[in-house]
């Protein structure tokens, strides 16, 4: 994290900066931006309302500290993060949580395209399914 005022003038995007806002880390939107690749979403422009209601994940997970017995360390070579599994003796580029909040991500995109449908369904509007449509009475 940076100190509250301190300038973000890395131009390597593959390093997410953090800043802080009265104590409270802030994430720029280029990092968010990232994130949402990372996960699958894509740009943040061509995002509907399924995903745009769990940017909270993304902002959980790019805040999300190293679980304890793992260790961040910076490959000043390639800048990139590496994260250490000291018990196992095992190096990884990804975050040991990722598949955690990928799996939550999921879930919760599944959840609310339920209730989505639901919605439509009471409505008695046609709904896409797959490559199908289908009308509900």
């Amino acid at each position: 994290a940076l100190p509250e005022g301190s300038p973000l003038n890395n131009n390597d995007d593959r390093i997410v900066h953090v800043q802080l806002k009265k104590q409270f880390p802030t994430l720029h939107p280029g990092s968010l931006a990232v994130f949402s690749q990372y996960f699958g979403l894509g740009p943040l422009s061509h995002l509907g309302c399924c995903e745009l209601r769990q940017l909270w994940i993304l902002k959980v997970a790019a805040l999300c500290p190293v679980p304890e017995g793992y260790e961040f360390k910076f490959d000043e070579a390639s800048a990139a993060a590496v994260f250490v599994d000291n018990a196992a003796g095992v190096a990884s580029k990804h975050h040991p949580l990722d598949a955690f909040f990928a799996g939550l991500l999921e879930r919760c995109m599944a959840r609310y395209r339920t209730f989505e449908v639901a919605a439509i369904q009471q409505a008695k509007k046609p709904v896409a399914l797959g490559g199908q449509v289908a009308f509900f009475n």
